[in-house]
C-alpha cells in the first residue's frame, strides 16, 4: 500500500479506537462496577456458622432447608433429610459466587433473563429466589434472584430482590423445581448382582422364595425351579422417593393392600420393604437387619444409615410401585 492509501485507513482506525474508548467510558459511567468481583452473598459468608435456614422459591414451588441437630432437613417433606450433594453444591456457590459483569436493566430485559420475582411474573419470566437466614432474625440476610444461565454456561443472570440491577454472576446453581429432588436420594441403590435371596409374602404367607449361590448364577426356588427376577431387582437400582412422611403422620389403614419384599445380600444384610398401596399411590417402609453371619461392613452400614429409614414412609413412583405390587412368577 502507498502512503496515500494508508493515511485514510489510519484515520479510520483512530476514529474507531476513539469511538470504542468513548463507549467503554460511557458504559462504565452508566453502570458503575462497585460490586464487580464482590461476593453475591457476603452476609451469608460472614455469618456462615450461624446459617440455619435457606428458602428457595421457584415459579411453582418453595423448598425450605433447615439445620437441626447438625442435619439439614426439608421442611415441606415432614423434615426428612436433605440431599447432601445438592447441599454441598449450593453452599459452595453461596460461599464463592461473585458479581462479574453489570448489565443494562429494564423490565423487559429482566423478563428475558428470567429475573422476575416468584409470584410477580409469568413462570417463563421468573427466576429462583434464594433467601438465607441466621438465628431468630426473621429477616433474610440476602435475597437474590437467580435467572437463566448464559449461553456459554459460565455465568447466571442474577439480581438482588430489592434492586433494579442485572448482573452476571459465577457459581453453579442446580435448583430443582420440586421438593423430592432436595431429599436424600436414592433411598436404596442395590445392583442386582449383590442380591443372594428374595422372599415375597402377602398376608403373612410366602408367595415366592428364591436364592442363588453366586452373583452370576440364576435364582432357584426350594423346589429347584429357576425364576427370572431381573424385572423386580432392577427396580431397587436407584430406588427413589417422591414424598416422605414420618410414621406418626402416615395412616396405614388407608392402604389395605400390603406386600412384603425381603432382599438378602451376599454380605449378610437383610432389607425388608413393606409396600402399602391402592390403585393410585404406593408407599414403602424400609427396615434393615442382618443374617446370622454378616460381614463387619454390614454392621457398620446399618449403624450409620438406619436413621434414614427407621420411622419413615416413602412414596415411590407408580412405575416402580406397580412392579413391586404385581410381580409374580407363573
Amino acid at each position: 500500500m502507498t502512503k496515500r492509501i494508508l493515511l485514510p485507513v489510519f484515520v479510520v482506525c483512530i476514529a474507531s479506537l476513539l469511538y470504542a474508548a468513548t463507549a467503554i467510558i460511557l458504559a462504565n459511567f452508566s453502570f458503575p462496577k462497585q460490586n464487580n468481583g464482590k461476593l453475591v452473598f457476603p452476609a451469608t459468608v460472614e455469618n456462615g456458622l450461624k446459617l440455619d435456614k435457606v428458602v428457595i422459591k421457584t415459579p411453582r414451588n418453595q423448598t425450605t432447608l433447615l439445620l437441626e441437630n447438625n442435619f439439614w432437613l426439608v421442611k415441606e417433606e415432614d423434615y426428612y433429610y436433605a440431599n447432601i450433594e445438592l447441599l454441598n453444591e449450593l453452599f459452595n456457590s453461596l460461599n464463592t459466587s461473585r458479581y462479574r459483569h453489570r448489565q443494562q436493566f429494564s423490565p423487559q430485559i429482566a423478563d428475558e433473563d428470567q429475573l422476575a420475582a416468584p409470584g410477580q411474573g409469568t413462570p417463563e419470566h421468573t427466576g429462583t429466589l434464594i433467601e438465607t437466614f441466621a438465628g431468630e432474625n426473621p429477616q433474610p440476610m440476602e435475597s437474590i434472584i437467580i435467572g437463566k444461565e448464559t449461553a456459554n454456561g459460565l455465568y447466571h443472570f442474577a439480581r438482588p430482590l430489592d434492586k433494579e440491577e442485572i448482573w452476571l454472576i459465577d457459581g453453579s446453581y442446580t435448583l430443582p423445581d420440586d421438593n423430592y429432588s432436595w431429599l436424600m436420594q436414592p433411598i436404596l441403590d442395590y445392583p442386582a448382582e449383590i442380591i443372594e435371596k428374595v422372599v415375597i409374602s402377602e398376608n403373612n404367607q410366602i408367595t415366592l422364595s428364591a436364592s442363588r449361590s453366586r452373583s452370576n448364577y440364576p435364582f432357584f426356588t426350594p423346589e429347584q425351579k429357576t425364576v427370572p427376577l431381573d424385572a423386580l431387582l432392577e427396580r431397587f437400582n436407584f430406588f427413589i422417593t417422591e414424598k416422605v412422611l414420618s410414621a406418626q403422620n402416615f395412616d396405614e389403614t388407608l392402604f389395605p393392600r400390603h406386600r412384603r419384599i425381603e432382599l438378602t445380600t451376599f454380605s449378610g444384610m437383610v432389607t425388608v420393604v413393606d409396600l402399602y398401596y391402592d390403585s393410585n399411590d404406593y408407599w414403602v417402609k424400609i427396615s434393615l437387619s442382618t443374617t446370622t453371619l454378616p460381614t463387619a461392613s454390614v454392621n457398620a452400614y446399618i449403624r450409620d444409615n438406619n436413621f434414614l429409614y427407621d420411622g419413615w414412609f416413602f412414596k415411590i413412583p407408580a412405575s416402580n410401585g406397580k412392579v413391586l405390587a404385581n410381580f409374580n412368577i407363573r
